[in-house]
């Protein structure tokens, strides 16, 4: 475990993986955004990762599900309007796991 000594060290640790994705890409395969605007991904338990061309619109529906909101302090997102918290997602920051 590591700790932040002063939250000056970064929140990516090289060689960590993101510790919301597996949540994500099980809403993603099983179809649970599917009918959310932007995401459109259809139920596929054959889908190993998110369409790069679909995963920031997923992962802003996914971000107000209740499974998604729990992971909304763990991860630095970077928003098309950084002044609205609901605006389309175009990128992640840094993100945090807790173990």
């Amino acid at each position: 475990m590591m700790e932040c000594t002063d939250c000056e060290k970064k929140w990516h640790v090289k060689d960590t993986d993101f510790g919301f994705y597996k949540y994500f890409l099980m809403e993603v395969k099983n179809g649970r955004l599917a009918n959310k605007s932007g995401c459109g991904i259809q139920k596929d338990l054959n889908i190993k990762t998110v369409p790069t061309d679909k995963f920031y619109e997923c992962l802003t529906v996914w971000m107000e599900t209740p499974i998604g909101s729990n992971f909304v302090n763990d991860i630095v997102l970077i928003r098309k309007d950084p002044l609205d918290p609901k605006s389309l997602i175009t990128g992640i920051k840094g993100w945090r796991q807790l173990i």
